[in-house]
């Protein structure tokens, strides 16, 4: 009997191991190549569709009503340079939003000549503002090319 008892735990246990195999066990050829579709279509649109989570790209360069709002209460605070805006590049939805405005900044100093340069800003929940980067436009990039100034953000 013990036997008996024995040799139908190792059977259940054996059944038990395939049956979770199985149910873990999934084609993946198929799902690869539909993934590397959608990977290389999202990558030919990476200008129009937004990834989720990352940043929806404007869809005009003018600075909207809560962009500038944004902007002004980010300057509020602000010291060591003029910003001026050019155009709205894009936003992105977090705890509050984020803000990419294309602008024109000039440090407070002698003979200091203006850069070019993406802005981001974020504002909270509550309307709080404050600029948490400017990114660098890089050296020959036509800033009249959104497209191209629009790439400063992937990078």
């Amino acid at each position: 009997m013990r036997k008996m008892k024995k040799m139908w735990m190792i059977i259940l246990a054996g059944a038990l191991a395939l049956s979770i195999g199985a149910c873990g066990k999934t084609d993946t050829t198929e799902g690869t190549s539909a993934n590397a579709a959608a990977s290389s279509s999202a990558a030919a649109d990476s200008t129009d569709a937004p990834l989720l989570g990352g940043w929806e790209r404007a869809d005009s360069p003018e600075i909207t009503e809560e962009a500038q709002a944004a902007l002004d209460k980010a300057l509020e605070d602000f010291t060591g340079s003029d910003i001026e805006a050019q155009a709205l590049l894009g936003t992105q939805v977090v705890a509050g939003t984020n803000y990419a405005i294309l602008c024109k900044q000039t440090v407070v100093a002698p003979d200091a000549e203006p850069a070019e340069v993406v802005a981001v800003i974020y504002q909270d929940l509550d309307g709080n503002a404050e600029f948490t980067d400017f990114l660098d436009i890089p050296e020959g990039t036509d800033t009249a090319d959104l497209d191209a100034v629009w790439k400063v953000l992937s990078e």
